[in-house]
């Protein structure tokens, strides 16, 4: 984590110091990865999600509905 920093000044000298801590962007964590979802019908990419790159290393399959074939599918990760 990065701090964000506040001041003020007495005297014409500029005083630093720490506000809060500020959380750095990302998903979730440093394990976490994003992935997309294709159907394995059409072809079309309709999902993204996260999933974690240490426990899961094989490619994500799920049962989710597709808009375009307008039924549920399976939806593979892509690249």
């Amino acid at each position: 984590m990065r701090m964000s920093l506040g001041g003020h000044s007495i005297n014409n000298k500029i005083i630093i110091y720490p506000l809060r801590k500020v959380k750095e962007m990302g998903i979730k964590g440093k394990n976490d990865k994003m992935v997309v979802l294709a159907c394995e019908d059409c072809k079309e990419r309709n999902y993204t999600t996260t999933k974690n790159k240490k426990t899961n290393k094989e490619r994500m399959e799920l049962k989710k509905y597709c808009p375009t074939c307008k039924k549920h599918t399976v939806h593979k990760e892509t690249k």
